[in-house]
């Protein structure tokens, strides 16, 4: 699902499992914000509450929260060199509240290979 979003920007990005594992740590707050600010790498996260009764499948959640965010750095992911890598991961929290649930996205380049 994120490999082939990530495609629609730059056919040319390489998935990198290490990097999804520090995706999923960038995800989910209290990190959020926290790991790589520096010029290395290119961070695009997001998060959205979904009511209990939407029911859609998650791969269109996922693509509903990064819509802005990858439109709002589609310039940056297109001018990614070939081989650059990258990671996504995400956390769906269904617990934390009775009525509605959050999904937390994001997604790690690295811009210094």
């Amino acid at each position: 699902m994120f490999e082939d979003i990530n495609k629609e920007y730059n056919p040319h990005l390489k998935w990198d499992d290490d990097l999804a594992a520090k995706a999923m740590v960038e995800a989910v707050p209290p990190h959020y914000r926290l790991l790589w600010n520096a010029g290395d790498y290119l961070t695009i996260r997001n998060d959205k509450m979904f009511t209990k009764k939407y029911v859609g499948p998650l791969e269109e959640k996922v693509r509903l929260i990064l819509l802005n965010p990858f439109k709002k750095n589609a310039d940056k992911l297109r001018q990614l060199p070939e081989g650059t890598t990258y990671g996504c991961n995400g956390f769906f929290d269904t617990e934390t509240m009775p009525n509605d649930d959050f999904l937390y996205v994001a997604c790690v380049y690295k811009t210094n290979n």
